[in-house]
């Protein structure tokens, strides 16, 4: 997942505050906490909670390695990570 890092301290608060506060509701209460901020908080909400459902979150990275390698993009010679 690509975050774009230019967000503002302020709005990183936003995006933490509605991510807490939808990730155990319901999915017609997650929607209508979702509905009342910006596209942009929206989607990156939308994309911490689908990281939720898959339960990798909650376990330890060498145990999700194997599903982490099939899913994820391969990493390759010419490849970036962030502004790296």
């Amino acid at each position: 997942m690509v975050i774009r890092m230019s967000i503002a301290p302020e709005r990183w608060k936003e995006i933490e505050e509605l991510y807490h506060a939808s990730v155990d509701q319901a999915p017609e209460i997650r929607d209508a906490l979702l509905k009342k901020t910006s596209p942009e908080v929206r989607e990156i909400v939308q994309r911490l909670l689908s990281q939720e459902e898959t339960g990798i979150l909650d376990r330890p990275a060498w145990e999700a390695e194997t599903e982490l390698l099939t899913t994820s993009p391969a990493i390759g010679p010419g490849s970036s990570l962030g502004p790296h």
